[in-house]
């Protein structure tokens, strides 16, 4: 069974003081590896391209992926319980 390595981006790094995101020069695992917090790892057959997904209590969408690298990037969403 294979893994998705799920990493989120636009969270502010304490250690760096600075908001960690997502640069689109830079290729996928790249990015995942220095500037990504990694969130969870799933099986890739747990979920599907555009699913949401809840972590540890809050809503995610997916909003890269790559199967082939075992790595997918997903950013929080607030439900608006009042529309």
């Amino acid at each position: 069974m294979k893994l998705i390595k799920i990493y989120e981006f636009d969270y502010y790094d304490y250690e760096k003081g600075e908001y960690q995101r997502y640069n689109h020069l830079k290729s996928l695992k790249e990015n995942c590896e220095t500037a990504g917090s990694l969130l969870v790892e799933v099986p890739e057959s747990s979920f599907d391209f555009g699913d949401l997904l809840r972590i540890g209590g809050n809503i995610y969408r997916m909003t890269c992926a790559s199967p082939k690298e075992g790595l997918a990037t997903v950013e929080m969403i607030t439900m608006n319980a009042y529309p």
